[in-house]
């Protein structure tokens, strides 16, 4: 490898383009770096594909890795959390769910198991036990934009505007610079105090 694809260099660009919201450029990076030798590295690069590529709209590839990634860490809650994500983003409903209660079963405070149950239990209506389970994903990551926006859908499906209104700002707000667009700046603009 030449020190610009070295596998340890790229995990940690594409963590830092992930970061930054430039996830079709940190899925280049990520995928550079699962080529390399050293088992934990190509996890944690396998790991940032496939959030990448949900982000990216690369349902397929998220999932093709995902269930790679599951064959080779079948005990481990974040993978199979990452997993219920991937079955999530292909429409896999039951699956997902199954997935993000298996990762709650081994580790109970995994915020990313505790958001997709919650997304889970929002979409069946209950709304309810689907909050509990949001605001606990909240309460264990809530520098993780993703997880106020599950708090702000379920608020609004409860019809509590006001505190939807408030996660669904949290939200925004938590955007990284560069997963923001037009979009962005216009409801900005209609929820910030003139």
């Amino acid at each position: 490898f030449s020190p610009g694809s070295d596998p340890d260099v790229q995990l940690q660009l594409g963590r830092f383009l992930y970061s930054q919201g430039l996830y079709r450029e940190a899925l280049g990076a990520f995928q550079l770096a699962r080529q390399g030798e050293d088992a934990e590295v190509r996890v944690a690069a396998r790991k940032g594909v496939v959030q990448s590529a949900v982000r990216v709209g690369d349902f397929g590839l998220a999932r093709i890795e995902a269930i790679t990634l599951i064959a080779d860490r079948p005990r481990d809650s974040d993978v199979i959390s990452l997993y219920g994500e991937s079955m999530w983003a292909s429409g896999l409903f039951d699956v997902a769910e199954s997935a993000f209660r298996d990762a709650r079963a081994l580790a109970p405070k995994d915020a990313r198991a505790l958001n997709g149950l919650a997304r889970a239990l929002s979409a069946r209506g209950h709304q309810p036990e689907a909050l509990e389970h949001a605001l606990a994903a909240v309460g264990l990551d809530s520098r993780d934009p993703e997880f106020h926006h599950t708090v702000g859908s379920i608020y609004e499906r409860l019809g509590r505007y006001d505190l939807a209104a408030e996660a669904l700002l949290r939200y925004l707000t938590l955007l990284p610079i560069g997963a923001r667009d037009d979009r962005y700046v216009e409801l900005m603009a209609g929820v910030l105090p003139g």
